[in-house]
């Protein structure tokens, strides 16, 4: 077969084969592939493989450039990662001479339910990772689905230097951070089984996403009259218990439901913005009852509509309707009112970022703090873990993050999410289309006002502002002037329940800039690159907060996204490096591990915790000594990393 594919090659533009085990006897007449002599989708016994092609867009009937080639490779490398991220892991990589292909091991009978299921989820790969260079084949869904042979050359069109014909092929050497098939059969099959498995886990995931997207877009396209109305209220003061509270909220069902016309339905989505700023929050029943009540009274239906004003001239923000509901007379108000108001502190990352609150991040320049952020923006959107392992909430799961960078990183904004498996209409901008670069002074009371109103309306989980000391040119060393600065990040974080994040640099001291900022955010989180660890190692710790701090974490900057760890590097503090202040760690780290390592391979995790408990070593030191060594690491179906020495000359 492999002299007959041979041969073929210098009289086809292909040759190609079906890796799925088929039930038809094989026979030794060549055949076109399209003359319906092949083989069928009936013919197919089971599916051990999940194929996906990546092609870059060109030019029909020939050749990729090398330049489309590696577009291609790009989009591969971020479905690679958005499939490993949910579990499918471990594929047999190929390039088919223009394009490239992963090849997943998967255990699936031969039925309807697998034929939708592999084709839906090719569907959601060439939505989220596909782009104007190259897209997933979303028509490889069929059993029968014939494939590149692999080591035949693909002749499209008339070779030319800049396109020229390619011989495909299977690629066997290590890539750095890519984690391909077992050959072990007993690993196969378990991964077979893993992969399986982890495919409806990642179509429900991806329902959750797109019906959550649905709805921030039906909102952010309500219609004219509810918009105008939401903007209204923005300008009515809320209720508060026990100041006529029940009188105002009445008033502004009069507003909704006489002023602007609303049915009840489209007044309860108007009036839930100004709801939430009133102490507290009135629950959907009683704002139910107050617009049927406004509803069956209102007399000039859509008089705020009208080009001119009430011939009284009263301004309709004070406007006293006539017809109100008696007081009633309430205790006054304790701590469990604050409670079901739902004030008490809620978590996007429980210990690490409060909603509702804002949080200082403070890095030293170059140190990866947009990478950091892109990465919590990932898990987000993925509805993976938070980097301590602890689940994200569902409620929070594929929302956007906003972004307002001060700072000018538009270039990493722009390329991160591609490189990292998310869409880029995730990672919203505090700007219009029309003008992307706007958005970044926040100075006067209308630019805040705007910032809230786009929260309000794409309901990010976090909001980045990076850096604070670049969005306004009021300083922040007097109380008066910080107090400008950041009391309206904090008022906007408190109504509209997003994670406030206040980006700033750390100074020679290890702090963060501006110390007025300590002061005025709930946790203070910091990244750092300490002169012991590895070269794409970070530390991340909270240095300051209201609740018990988490145990600090390890940041291996990655390609495709960070992984964590708990061997965080050593913050650079004397009498940390070893035990004793010994001033020569590394060559001592270097022998053990050595010694070591030549007896057995060894988990990752149980090397750092052996180094540190008998001889002192800290997790930078270990690293440095990992990196020092001809090491191999490799990954199980659980993730765990096991170190190997390998042989060489010496």
């Amino acid at each position: 077969m492999a002299q007959c594919a041979h041969d073929l090659q210098s009289s086809s533009k292909g040759v190609y084969f079906i890796p799925q085990p088929v039930g038809k006897e094989a026979t030794n007449v060549v055949v076109p592939a399209k003359s319906g002599a092949g083989t069928s989708d009936t013919d197919v016994l089971h599916r051990h493989w999940l194929l996906i092609d990546i092609d870059p867009v060109r030019p029909a009937d020939c050749s990729s450039t090398h330049e489309e080639s590696n577009h291609a490779w790009q989009v591969a490398m971020v479905v690679y990662q958005l499939l490993h991220d949910a579990g499918i892991r471990g594929p047999v990589i190929g390039f088919s001479g223009n394009g490239w292909h992963l090849n997943y091991p998967i255990d699936l009978p031969n039925t309807d339910e697998s034929r939708v299921m592999i084709q839906t989820l090719l569907q959601g790969l060439n939505t989220r990772a596909g782009n104007d260079k190259a897209k997933v084949d979303t028509k490889t869904f069929n059993a029968a689905r014939i494939w590149k042979l692999y080591g035949t050359v693909s002749r499209k069109g008339e070779p030319t230097e800049e396109r020229p014909h390619r011989e495909s092929y299977l690629v066997t050497r290590k890539i750095d951070g890519i984690e391909t098939a077992p050959s072990d059969p007993v690993e196969f099959e378990e991964l077979a089984a893993n992969n399986t498995n982890a495919i409806p886990d990642l179509l429900s995931l991806w329902t959750a996403q797109d019906i959550a997207r649905s709805r921030i877009e039906r909102e952010n396209t309500a219609s004219d009259v509810i918009r105008r109305a939401k903007a209204y209220l923005s300008k009515v003061p809320h209720a508060v218990s026990g100041n006529n509270g029940h009188d105002q909220t009445y008033h502004v069902a009069m507003i909704l439901v006489e002023g602007f016309d609303l049915s009840i339905e489209d007044a309860m989505e108007a009036i839930q913005e100004w709801n939430s700023r009133c102490v507290p929050p009135w629950n959907d029943k009683d704002l139910h009852h107050k617009l049927k009540s406004a509803a069956a009274k209102a007399v000039d239906r859509g008089r705020l509509l009208k080009d001119e004003r009430r011939s009284s001239g009263a301004s309709p923000e004070v406007e006293e309707s006539a017809e109100t509901e008696p007081e009633t007379t309430e205790e006054d108000a304790t701590a469990a009112d604050i409670k079901a108001a739902n004030m008490s502190t809620k978590w996007a990352w429980e210990g690490w970022i409060q909603l509702g609150a804002t949080t200082c991040l403070a890095a030293e320049p170059g140190v990866g703090k947009t990478r950091y952020g892109m990465d919590l923006a990932k898990r987000i959107f993925h509805g993976s873990n938070w980097p301590d392992g602890t689940p994200i909430a569902d409620d929070i799961k594929g929302r956007p993050t906003l972004w307002i960078p001060a700072d000018g990183q538009y270039s990493e904004i722009s390329d991160i999410p591609e490189q990292f498996g998310i869409p880029h209409d995730v990672v919203k901008l505090n700007a219009f289309k029309s003008n992307p670069f706007d958005g970044t002074n926040l100075e006067k009371p209308e630019q805040f006002k705007a910032l809230e109103d786009r929260i309000n309306r794409i309901k990010p989980v976090l909001v980045f502002v990076d850096t604070v000391g670049m969005v306004t040119e009021t300083g922040t060393t007097k109380t008066e002037d910080a107090k400008k600065v950041f009391k309206p990040f904090m008022e906007i974080a408190a109504r509209t329940g997003v994670g406030m994040i206040l980006v700033t640099h750390l100074n020679k001291q290890g702090e963060a800039l501006g110390r007025r900022i300590i002061g005025a955010v709930r946790q203070v989180i910091k990244l750092s690159k300490p002169e012991t660890c590895g070269e794409n190692d970070r530390r991340l710790w909270v240095d300051k907060t209201s609740s018990k701090k988490p145990p600090a974490l390890r940041v291996i900057m990655g390609d495709c996204g960070n992984e964590y760890d708990d061997q965080a590097p050593d913050d650079g503090t004397p009498g940390t490096t070893s035990k004793n202040n010994d001033e020569m760690p590394l060559p001592r780290c270097v022998a053990w591990l050595k010694d070591l390592l030549q007896e057995r391979d060894m988990f990752q995790k149980a090397v750092y915790a052996d180094a540190k408990r008998l001889h002192g070593f800290v997790a930078g030191v270990v690293s440095n000594a990992i990196q020092m060594l001809p090491i191999v690491k490799s990954k199980n179906q659980f993730g765990e990393v096991t170190l190997s020495l390998r042989d060489t000359d010496e």
